[in-house]
């Protein structure tokens, strides 16, 4: 069975997690797909993580990929 997948390719300016999402809900998108680092425990607590950001606070359904 071959199904259609949409794909958007934006650029956008501001705070990464928050774009994301208000993105996602402008699109109606179904699912929101990120990439992960390898961060340290110490950059994650000073700098945060966009993808943690996005997985607790998005509506979609999210998948993170290394």
């Amino acid at each position: 069975v071959k199904e259609e997948v949409e794909i958007h390719t934006l650029l956008e300016y501001g705070p990464p997690a928050e774009n994301v999402m208000a993105l996602a809900e402008r699109l109606d998108a179904s699912v929101i797909i990120v990439g992960t680092s390898e961060k340290t425990v110490l950059d994650r607590v000073i700098l945060g993580s966009v993808s943690d950001n996005i997985v607790r606070s998005a509506r979609s359904t999210v998948i993170v990929v290394r």
